[in-house]
Order: structure tokens, then C-alpha cells, then sequence
């Protein structure tokens, strides 16, 4: 019986085959999640979970379907790496191509009010508004400056007595006098 055959045989029979297969298929997944760096597993952007998903696809290929090999699920994961990196640097430089691929945050609440249109808009509760405020301590929304609905779907709360915001949340402001511009005064404090 040659060995190599029984080893690397991905008929539905071989449990043998489908195990190994598994375990080294694995082993390269860990290897190139840790070579595509942190970001592969941190904040997960839509890019991110699609990436994810199709190497569940793959893995899930390599480990049942009799006519795929381990070979072409390595080469399957290292092109969705590439794709990944590819992606990762685009998107770093700013830009059309980062504004197409990652999602920009949302103000949702600002001086202890909801925003209603960027709230429905985003499909937000006030009951994430209020989980937010509890998360950073605080007790009640009207006791917030601001919530913001970041890019990677968490929730930023906002004090009244955390520092001045900057640019970035100039910008925020901007953005939400377009969808509730009777909330947002014309000139920030």
C-alpha cells in the first residue's frame, strides 16, 4: 500500500485522508493568518468577513470534496492573503479606493440627543445608545457628548469632559447636519 496515496486521498471514504487533509490544511490557514498580520483578525471591516468566509469555504472544500486538492486549498488561501494584503495597503493610502472598501463612522448621538435619521439609517436602537453610555461609565445618554458608530461596527462614547475633539470629529459633525441638521448646530462649541 503506498503510504503518500492513503495520506493524501480526499475521497469522502478515507477518514484517514480527511483528518491529516484537515490538520496540515489548518496549520496553513494559522501560517498565513499570522503572516497577513493583525489586522486579519482584529477589527473586522466588510473585507475582512469576506475574506473570512471564503476561508471557511475553501477549508471546509479541502476537508469534504473529494476532487480538491490540498495544493489547490493552499493556493486558494494564499491568493485570498494576497487579495488581502492587496486590499490592506489600498485601502492604508486613503482615498476613492478606501472609501469604496471600508465604511466611514456615523455620529448617532450628539449633545445628549439621538440623531433619528443617521440612527434608522445605520438600523440603531436607542438601547445601543444607552449600552454604549454604560459601557463608558455613564449613566444615561443626555450625559454624553457624543456616540459614534465606528467603522468596524463599535460603538465610541463620547463625554462631555474628555478633550476637545479634533478634526475627525469635525468632520462627523459635517456629515450629520446632512442627516439631522435641526440636532447639530451650525458652530461647534
Amino acid at each position: 500500500m503506498d503510504w503518500t496515496v492513503k495520506l493524501f486521498d480526499t475521497s469522502p471514504g478515507s477518514l484517514l485522508g480527511t483528518v491529516l487533509g484537515t490538520a496540515l490544511f489548518y496549520v496553513a490557514i494559522v501560517a498565513v493568518l499570522r503572516l497577513t498580520g493583525k489586522r486579519s483578525l482584529s477589527q473586522i471591516y466588510a473585507v475582512d468577513f469576506a475574506v473570512a468566509v471564503a476561508i471557511g469555504s475553501v477549508f471546509a472544500s479541502v476537508m469534504l470534496l473529494r476532487d480538491v486538492s490540498l495544493w489547490s486549498g493552499i493556493a486558494g488561501i494564499g491568493t485570498l492573503a494576497l487579495l488581502q494584503v492587496l486590499v490592506s495597503r489600498l485601502t492604508s493610502k486613503g482615498g476613492t479606493f478606501s472609501r469604496i472598501a471600508t465604511a466611514e463612522p456615523r455620529l448617532l448621538l450628539y449633545d445628549g440627543r439621538a440623531l433619528p435619521n443617521a440612527m434608522r439609517a445605520e438600523a440603531v436602537g436607542s438601547d445601543v445608545l444607552e449600552q454604549a453610555a454604560r459601557g463608558s461609565g455613564f449613566t444615561d445618554t443626555t450625559q454624553l457628548l457624543a456616540v459614534v458608530l465606528e467603522a468596524d461596527g463599535s460603538f465610541s462614547a463620547i463625554g462631555p469632559g474628555d478633550a476637545r475633539p479634533g478634526p475627525a470629529f469635525l468632520t462627523l459633525l459635517d456629515r450629520a447636519r446632512h442627516s439631522d441638521p435641526d440636532l447639530i448646530p451650525k458652530v461647534f462649541p
